[in-house]
C-alpha cells in the first residue's frame, strides 16, 4: 500500500488535480482530497506540504 508521501514525491507532476489542490492554499482542502482518494492525513501534514510547494515553485505568494 503506498503512503501520502509516496503519492506525493512519485506522481506531484503528473496529477493536475493534486497540484490545484497545492494551489488553492487550503490545508482543510487538500485533507478532504486526500481522504476522497484513500489516504488518512491530518490537516497538519497538509498544511507543511502547501508550505513546501509555496518555498520551492512558482505559486509562491
Amino acid at each position: 500500500m503506498r503512503t501520502f508521501i509516496d503519492f506525493i514525491q512519485s506522481e506531484h507532476a503528473n496529477n493536475t488535480q493534486f497540484m490545484s489542490v497545492v494551489q488553492n492554499l487550503d490545508p482543510e482542502s487538500m485533507k478532504a482530497w486526500f481522504e476522497y482518494n484513500g489516504y488518512e492525513v491530518s490537516s497538519w501534514e497538509c498544511a507543511r506540504v502547501i508550505e513546501t510547494y509555496q518555498s520551492e515553485s512558482e505559486f509562491a505568494v
